[in-house]
């Protein structure tokens, strides 16, 4: 049986000691479980942008902003 999970979340701007834009991301999900123990999945984090700004951080007294990509990736899950 073939499945599919997708969903969507906002994040509005924020200020911290400079504005950080708002952003939507977009996540896509397939999974096939071929037996009732075993399934097959793979998905995308932030579908449709290759990157957005987050949450500012702190090292060493330097304050930066992280870019997160687009980020996929596979799972096997076996049930016992």
């Amino acid at each position: 049986m073939l499945h599919t999970r997708h969903g969507a979340r906002f994040v509005c701007a924020w200020r911290l000691d400079s504005l950080l834009p708002g952003y939507t991301t977009v996540d896509q999900r397939l999974a096939w479980r071929p037996m009732s123990h075993l399934e097959l999945s793979a998905g995308v984090r932030n579908l449709f942008d290759q990157q957005h700004l987050e949450f500012p951080v702190e090292a060493h007294g330097i304050r930066t902003r992280v870019l997160v990509g687009r980020t996929g990736y596979g799972k096997l899950t076996w049930r016992f």
